[in-house]
């Protein structure tokens, strides 16, 4: 067989090849996104502590896709290219065309795969992140501060211009709603509800409002019975400076009764490492702000039982605190 003949059957494969991994694509990477974020089984089932599993599921299937699309792609686009850069735009505008079809066939366009894949769709809600009261589903809505997890949050859909709206709790008649929007975001409870400023704590939530990511908290009976030791620890304040608020120390916040948000009222305290010591301050010790960047004074008890310091540090209280063990 020429050698010229056996290039164009090899280049033949290929292109059948790719022109299969494009009409899938859009298929494969609704199923990759969907694991890696957590919701292998959808956004309506809560997975729990099966998230792990799914997002490595996710990581693997990414892996072999990348292994089985990117060797074919390479080779028809360098090919492609010694004919020169304009014959790049046919396998291009090719493989856009497959996963346009592909779109169409297995989910009805594009509005319905965004739906599925991302959880986007466009929703009746009067009002937005800068008003003081929203009316959604027939239910109004005060504004009203409250924080949760980036975990206990379900996006349910947009609004007009854009913003985002995640539900705490039901989806169709849930207590909480937090849009977020590109400048600004707000937080509105519904009318006659709540957050629950008493009963059995469920979760600690670590500098709430804060980080952008709020994916740090404490939920098992273990990491709670932690801080309940520390927050019944008995002694002599001391004052102490903290350089950074926020770098050497961690704020938190009261969960009750699994309503997954808290408030303002359920501060439990600040836990810090400064001056080489593991210190706590409970919430009626507030912090001296001292006017030099973030910097601190507060009375504060140490922390020197060291098998409480070791069951700490094993815990998210501690993340993003600068400290040497």
């Amino acid at each position: 067989m020429e050698a010229g003949m056996k290039s164009k059957i090899i280049y033949c494969i290929n292109f059948i090849w790719t022109s299969c991994v494009a009409f899938s694509f859009p298929i494969c990477f609704g199923l990759i996104y969907l694991n890696i974020t957590g919701h292998a089984k959808g956004y309506s089932y809560d997975l729990g502590s099966e998230k792990d599993v799914s997002i490595m599921l996710g990581c693997v299937e990414l892996l072999i896709w990348l292994a089985l699309a990117l060797p074919s792609n390479i080779y028809i686009f360098r090919k492609t290219l010694r004919k020169g850069k304009a014959y790049l735009l046919i396998p291009i505008a090719w493989y856009i065309v497959l996963a346009v079809i592909c779109l169409m066939i297995t989910f009805g366009g594009w509005s319905e795969y965004a739906k599925e894949v991302f959880h986007v769709r466009k929703i009746e809600l009067n009002g937005n992140e800068d008003t003081d009261i929203v009316f959604y589903n027939g239910t109004e809505y005060l504004s009203g501060l409250f924080y949760c997890a980036d975990d206990d949050r379900r996006i349910i859909g947009r609004i007009d211009h854009g913003a985002r709206v995640y539900t705490v709790g039901s989806d169709t008649s849930p207590q909480y709603l937090l849009i977020v929007g590109r400048d600004n975001s707000g937080t509105f409870i519904a009318e006659g509800a709540s957050v629950p400023t008493s009963g059995k704590i469920t979760k600690i939530l670590i500098d709430p409002g804060i980080r952008s990511d709020n994916s740090q908290y404490l939920s098992s009976a273990d990491e709670i019975a932690v801080i309940d030791e520390i927050t019944n620890l008995s002694g002599e304040f001391q004052t102490f400076r903290v350089d950074n608020y926020y770098t050497n120390g961690n704020a938190f916040y009261y969960v009750y009764n699994n309503s997954n948000v808290s408030c303002n009222e359920n501060y439990g305290g600040y836990i810090a490492f400064t001056e080489g010591k593991w210190i706590y301050a409970p919430p009626e010790n507030r912090p001296v702000w001292t006017g030099e960047c973030n910097g601190v004074t507060i009375e504060a008890l140490v922390i020197d039982d060291e098998e409480i310091i070791e069951k700490m540090c094993r815990t998210d209280m501690v993340k993003y605190i600068d400290y040497q063990k």
